[in-house]
C-alpha cells in the first residue's frame, strides 16, 4: 500500500486577495491621476493666455507667448508658477507691469485697430465698385445708338498706274476661282 502522496496547493486565495487589492488601488487612483492631469492641462491653457494678452517688453510688436527671448521664457514661467499658485490674472499683470513701468503691456494699445482695418477695407471696396459701374456706364454712353457700319474702303482712283494692274490682277484671281 503506498502512501498518498502530498500535492503542494497553488496559493491562490493569496494571489487573488493581491490582485483584487491592485485592481482597487488603480480604480481609485485613476479618477485622482486624470484629475491631476486635467488640472495641469487647465494650468498651463490659462498661463497660455495670460502670456498671449501681454505685449513682450522684449520684442516690441510681439506678445509674450511669441517672443523668443529668454527672459521672455523666464516670464512665461514665473506666470506659469502664478497661475498654479492661483493669482488672477490682472495681478499677474500688475506684478509684470512693476517690473516695466516704461512700457504698456496691455495688448489693447489702441482701440481703433480692431475697426479701423475692416472699415477701410469696405472704403475701398465700395471705391472699387463705383469706378467700375463709372466706367462701364461711361463705355455705353461714348457709343453711338444706331448699328455699326462697317468701314468702307476708299474706291480705287483710276489714275495710279500701280494700283490698276493690282485691281486687274485681283479681278483675274477672283475670276479663275
Amino acid at each position: 500500500m503506498s502512501l498518498p502522496v502530498a500535492r503542494a496547493r497553488p496559493h491562490w486565495p493569496h494571489l487573488e486577495r493581491l490582485i483584487g487589492v491592485l485592481l482597487l488601488a488603480l480604480a481609485s487612483g485613476a479618477p485622482t491621476a486624470a484629475r491631476a492631469a486635467r488640472a495641469e492641462v487647465d494650468v498651463l491653457r490659462e498661463a497660455s493666455a495670460v502670456a498671449s494678452a501681454i505685449m513682450s517688453p522684449f520684442c516690441p510688436g510681439r506678445t509674450l507667448s511669441a517672443c523668443p527671448s529668454p527672459r521672455a521664457a523666464e516670464w512665461r514661467a514665473e506666470i506659469r508658477t502664478w497661475v498654479t499658485e492661483g493669482v488672477p490674472r490682472e495681478q499677474i499683470l500688475q506684478r509684470l507691469q512693476a517690473r516695466a513701468p516704461e512700457i504698456n503691456l496691455t495688448s489693447d494699445r489702441n482701440a481703433l485697430y480692431g475697426w479701423i482695418a475692416p472699415a477701410l477695407a469696405l472704403l475701398a471696396f465700395s471705391a472699387l465698385t463705383v469706378g467700375v459701374g463709372r466706367r462701364l456706364l461711361r463705355g455705353r454712353r461714348d457709343r453711338p445708338a444706331g448699328p455699326q457700319r462697317p468701314l468702307e474702303a476708299p474706291a480705287p482712283s483710276g489714275d495710279d498706274p500701280a494700283l490698276a494692274a493690282y485691281s486687274e490682277l485681283l479681278d483675274a484671281e477672283l475670276r479663275r476661282e
